[in-house]
């Protein structure tokens, strides 16, 4: 099986390089790589398998992904994060994984701290009734890593087949910072495809702390995100039956973190005006089979203690 690696917008600096080197050591050699940069600065590309793709620089994160995937050849997309060091028998345990498990359509990779090897920094997203996601491990000492699981939707490196991502119509573009994930897991789920997080699919993640105004524009992009993942997706009976829960959880989000609580009422808002744009995606929920919501209700965590705790945790997304 032939895969596409997509690293787009790198970061200039130590990380690119790092990740490049360590795909060009994988054990399974059968892949190409497709580095996605915006502008004119050159990039040193370790080998033949390497190629980059200018793109213009005003196109969002989700954008590249979408047009770099049409110049893929690979049957198995993995889209990778500079800030991920994969590990040499990384890319095998992703084509073993799509061999033994030929149902599922998407896989998530296990990413363990740079900073801390013996830390977890997420093993995949949990998605609650609230229309909340979070960082599954995170925080977790390795010897906590769970084994092959079904999960909502991958954490940072995102492996889907290249069949589905062309029938899901790819990222939707108006999403940013992870949350363009849970969203293609979650219209993927609503097809009948299972997400698996892998345990023997590992990256090494660093977590240097990003810049304030880097950090102000996640935290509005998660927010903006968040509802509109939940309101365009969420399937009747359930979105009428869950939506008080995600409004109030809305409203804890905001009054549990104060010092970012008008980046978020900002990102709220801005949801909110694309209201009648979401509305309209959801007429295609309405020819789903009614098996469908009983899908998305079994994947759902429905534990209020664990949801309420997450929902306030500032690694949430």
């Amino acid at each position: 099986m032939f895969i596409s690696i997509f690293v787009v917008n790198p970061e200039s600096g130590k990380n690119l390089p790092r990740c490049l080197t360590a795909l060009a050591a994988q054990t399974y050699v059968n892949f190409e790589t497709l580095v996605i940069a915006s502008g004119a600065a050159s990039l040193a590309l370790p080998d033949s398998r390497c190629r980059l793709i200018r793109l213009p620089s005003d196109a969002s994160h989700t954008a590249l992904c979408n047009r770099a995937a049409a110049e893929a050849k690979g049957a198995l997309f993995v889209f990778l994060d500079a800030k991920d060091c994969a590990e040499p028998e990384w890319l095998m345990a992703l084509l073993n994984a799509a061999r033994r498990y030929p149902d599922a359509g998407l896989f998530g990779s296990a990413l363990i701290s740079a900073q801390d090897p013996e830390q977890l920094y997420s093993c995949g997203y949990g998605y609650s009734f609230t229309g909340f996601a979070w960082r599954c491990g995170a925080g977790w000492p390795l010897e906590a890593l769970p084994d092959d699981g079904r999960i909502f939707a991958p954490c940072g490196p995102l492996t889907i087949r290249a069949d589905l991502f062309n029938a899901l119509g790819g990222f939707d573009e108006r999403l940013e910072d992870e949350t363009e994930n849970i969203d293609l897991a979650f219209r993927a789920r609503l097809m009948g495809h299972e997400t698996i997080q892998l345990s023997e699919a590992i990256l090494r993640h660093d977590e240097t702390p990003v810049a304030d105004d880097a950090r102000v524009r996640g935290i509005f992009q998660r927010t903006q995100g968040n509802i509109r993942v939940f309101v365009k997706n969420m399937p009747p009976p359930l979105f009428e039956l869950l939506l008080p829960f995600h409004i109030v959880g809305q409203i804890l989000a905001l009054l549990a973190h104060p010092g970012s609580a008008i980046i978020r009422w900002d990102g709220m808002m801005a949801a909110l005006r694309e209201l009648p744009d979401l509305m309209r995606d959801r007429r295609t929920l309405s020819a789903l089979p009614a098996h469908a919501s009983l899908r998305i209700a079994h994947a759902l965590s429905w534990s209020l203690r664990k949801i309420f705790w997450r929902m306030t945790d500032v690694r949430k997304i």
